[in-house]
């Protein structure tokens, strides 16, 4: 399937709106899913790039606002994408896996390129969302690494929220990254998705972040909200705190979706949920139940949970069985929840999420 093809199915099936500049990018996306699946021997020696051939040689630099749908367009390429060897992740991560390996071969002849015929082996594709360079160590490495990926025919499809002659603005020693800045230039078909529509405060506006009640509507604008702000490699593993293994939903860089059973089910220390504050902008909580008088625990959990998100300005996304006013109706601890609710309404707000 071409990425034009799964875009349709999206549009058909009312999950998107057509978009003429994310069109333009599909169609280039096309024709580089095209040629990364071709068939044939492959080249080699001096005319080996003729391989990707015109407008792409190793594959595409998008670019561009917040919420505008790179992400989405980055996703589409790689979902339709038949080839196996491909791997899509976040670019900090990405280098984490690099100086790991880079510690492997310690005292060997050119380890860059040992590391690098280590990722081609693996990846024909690497796909980096939100692709920035802040950290001068990466950054130098990353000059060398590049240049050997392209070597070996690595394609590359990035996006970013920056041009590439942008990238590590004002960084110690950057004249040193140039090299980098210029293959990226060279190398890639440079992309600038300019669409004046912000997807993410469009869904907000229309879906809101609080989705009651539970039914197929709800768990539908909760994956769309998750979708649209996840950046990274997306990961379904139990996340520790403090030791303690906490199941998720699934996470991804600074986004995180629990069940509400899983973070207020059981008694928590305000630690817990100060550790989670620590780690991520965006929380999603899925199946807040109506509760009971007898379930202490569960509202206090929510109630100091509730309390810390607030307190530091997480964006908070959530389904329940109520609104917020339902969700704990006994006059126990009334004065509590009291404020819980007033917080729970501020933080629906447009206002709040955004800033």
């Amino acid at each position: 399937m071409l990425p034009s093809e799964l875009y349709q199915k999206k549009i058909t099936a009312a999950e998107i709106q057509p978009d003429l500049k994310q069109e333009a990018v599909i169609e280039l996306l096309d024709e580089l899913s095209e040629k990364l699946t071709q068939k044939g021997p492959r080249l080699i020696g001096a005319v080996k790039n003729i391989f990707f051939g015109l407008p792409f040689v190793h594959g595409l630099y998008l670019w561009g606002g917040v919420g505008i749908g790179k992400t989405f367009l980055m996703d589409i390429f790689y979902q339709s994408l038949t080839i196996k060897k491909k791997t899509r992740i976040h670019f900090h991560q990405f280098m984490d896996n690099v100086h790991r390996d880079l510690n492997q071969y310690l005292g060997k002849k050119e380890p860059l390129k040992l590391v690098a015929k280590h990722i081609s082996e693996k990846s024909r594709v690497l796909c980096f969302d939100e692709f920035y360079v802040k950290d001068i160590t990466d950054a130098m490495v990353f000059v060398g690494l590049l240049k050997e990926l392209f070597a070996l025919d690595v394609c590359l499809v990035l996006t970013s929220n920056c041009e590439p002659g942008e990238l590590y603005k004002n960084g110690l020693q950057r004249q040193n990254f140039l090299p980098a800045i210029k293959l990226l230039e060279k190398k890639l078909t440079v992309v600038h998705l300019d669409s004046a529509m912000d997807y993410r405060t469009q869904h907000l506006r229309q879906a809101g972040v609080y989705y009651s009640p539970l039914n197929k509507h709800a768990k539908k604008n909760m994956e769309k909200a998750f979708s649209l702000y996840a950046e990274g490699e997306i990961l379904a593993e139990p996340i520790n705190i403090f030791g303690r293994k906490i199941p998720i939903v699934k996470c991804a860089n600074k986004i995180i979706w629990f069940d509400f059973d899983c973070l207020c089910g059981v008694p928590r220390s305000q630690r817990d949920y100060l550790a989670l504050v620590k780690r991520f902008d965006i929380i999603l909580i899925s199946n807040i139940p109506v509760i009971k008088p007898e379930q202490r625990d569960y509202i206090t959990c929510f109630i100091h949970l509730v309390d810390i998100l607030y307190d530091a300005g997480i964006k908070l996304i959530a389904s329940a069985e109520v609104s917020p006013e339902n969700i704990y109706t006994d006059s126990k601890l009334d004065f509590e929840f009291g404020r819980t609710k007033s917080r729970l309404l501020e933080m629906q707000s447009l206002d709040y999420f955004i800033h």
